[in-house]
């Protein structure tokens, strides 16, 4: 089985672009948060960025012009979106109105928006870091998103979750994505501080946490499901919770190592469906945790209806068929 992954950090710039193209070349290719805003540049554009997953959550850094950014009711409902965005400013203020709130960010504050909501804002040439984090993960460590749209915290806190994004993306390079993914818990664990020095009750439900936690899991087993290390142990650790509430927030699928065991099953089932694949039915087993063949066949006739060699026997007759 396979180790760890690196972490993937991409790259944008305008650099090398015309100044004539490079807001449009922007807009095409920044397909995160240029894609969830209208924006109207003041002057000439130029952005330079780097974005980064961290697990469930994207953090980027970014040195950008000037420009109006808004995004509207209708635009919310119709992507869906359901995050927070966390903007941590270095240099460049930013004046606007959180559904109908007026707000203003100096260039060393920060400023969180409920992306399910509308909001405008007209930035300052600035330099700044940001968090996308899902709603359920930032519920159970902030408490009710909603109640935060437009919030700007200054500060001590802030000034603390600036300075370790800035030591975050100073060594980001070097980190696996399992790194990344335990500093998106450090970086939230900053952001809870930030916003209860800044006053805000930090009210947290049993329930968001239970919403985070598994959410958490499920990307953490997705991102790990070829590892051999992948156990109740390394979950518990890296999520920082008991094992009981590891196997509530997993009940429904009978606990977290039948939820592991049955998204390894699917992950075979899709493999032995791949004309492309080779490998002899054990051996895709063993490569996916199944050390017992007569048991990996058990389980995939129980799931499957059929036993791994006959339902990698169908696929090829119908894609035969098909021909």
């Amino acid at each position: 089985m396979a180790g760890a992954s690196p972490i993937c950090a991409q790259r944008f710039s305008t650099d090398a672009t015309a100044p004539a193209d490079r807001y449009a070349m922007w807009r095409e290719r920044n397909g995160g948060l240029a894609q969830l805003h209208d924006t109207r540049p003041h002057g000439p554009f130029s952005a330079n960025a780097i974005y980064v997953p961290l697990g469930t959550v994207v953090a980027a850094q970014s040195e950008m012009s000037s420009q109006t950014w808004q995004r509207t009711a209708a635009m919310a409902r119709a992507d869906g979106v359901d995050l927070l965005s966390v903007n941590i400013r270095t240099r460049g203020g930013a004046v606007g109105e959180a559904d109908g709130t007026a707000f203003c960010g100096a260039g060393d504050t920060v400023i969180l928006s409920d992306l399910s909501r509308p909001m405008v804002h007209v930035s300052e040439a600035s330099q700044t870091a940001l968090l996308l984090v899902p709603r359920v993960r930032a519920e159970a460590v902030v408490g009710p998103v909603r109640a935060l749209h437009g919030a700007v915290l200054s500060g001590p806190g802030a000034t603390l979750l600036r300075d370790s994004m800035r030591t975050l993306f100073a060594h980001v390079e070097h980190m696996s994505a399992a790194d990344g993914d335990r500093m998106a818990g450090v970086m939230l664990d900053l952001l809870g501080v930030a916003v209860s020095m800044n006053g805000r009750p930090v009210m947290v439900t049993t329930a968001a946490v239970d919403r985070a936690t598994r959410q958490h899991a499920e990307a953490m087993i997705e991102a790990e499901l070829a590892s051999a290390r992948l156990g109740i142990a390394r979950l518990c650790r890296r999520l920082g919770v008991s094992r009981s509430t590891l196997y509530r927030v997993f009940r429904d699928e009978g606990g977290v190592v039948a939820y592991i065991r049955d998204r390894r099953l699917a992950r075979v089932h899709v493999l032995l469906g791949d004309a492309s694949v080779r490998e002899p039915v054990g051996t895709l087993a063993e490569a996916w945790g199944f050390c017992d063949a007569p048991h990996f066949g058990r389980l995939f006739r129980a799931r499957y209806g059929m036993s791994p060699g006959e339902y990698r026997a169908m696929r090829a007759a119908m894609r035969h068929d098909g021909s």
